[in-house]
């Protein structure tokens, strides 16, 4: 079964054209290695792409428990094999579901168990998917600021107070440039 397979045999989509503005992608997949101390071996960027690649063909897919699941079997950071659904645990379906704003979000899913390998690469990539099916533009933290994420990222996984993390991170998205009509 294909990756789209999974996200198109729930009927959860609703196909639209794809943006109409270019995303540099390998900007964000470098970010994300670098920032989540990925072993930068062929088959983890190669995981990090195919994630992506989901993504931004699925971009306007709704985004629930399946479409999660299909993330993280790109990304290969759950245990399992090709024969096994993820278990998503339904707090984690009602959140996907409530939670309208992509940094909310993103927060949220950095203190989620089910990730504990690949958390934040997960949260930035489900992040990215609605800013940009959105048209806000992309979360991308400058790697000068990794220092500033993991103190941030900590001091919330510490208090359970996202305030500090949900500034820093919405002060990272970089928004797209407005397109002139012809």
């Amino acid at each position: 079964m294909l990756l789209l397979d999974i996200i198109t045999q729930k009927k959860i989509c609703t196909r639209h054209e794809l943006p109409s503005f270019a995303i540099d992608v390998e900007r964000l997949i470098i970010s994300e290695a670098r920032l989540t101390g990925m072993n930068t071996n062929e088959k983890s960027i190669t995981n990090l792409r195919e994630a992506w690649d989901l993504v931004l063909r699925t971009i306007n897919y709704k985004l629930d428990a399946s479409y999660l699941a299909a993330i993280c079997f790109c990304l290969n950071c759950i245990n399992m094999n090709k024969e096994t659904d993820i278990e998503i645990p339904e707090p984690l379906e009602r959140a996907l579901k409530e939670i309208k704003d992509p940094i909310r979000l993103c927060t949220y899913l950095l203190k989620q168990p089910l990730f504990e390998q690949g958390a934040v690469t997960i949260a930035l990539i489900v992040a990215n998917k609605e800013l940009i099916h959105t048209k806000r533009g992309i979360l991308l933290i400058p790697e000068e600021k990794f220092p500033e994420f993991n103190r941030e990222l900590d001091a919330y996984r510490k208090s359970n107070d996202d305030s500090q993390l949900y500034a820093f991170l919405s002060s990272c998205i970089e928004p797209f440039p407005e397109t002139k009509a012809a």
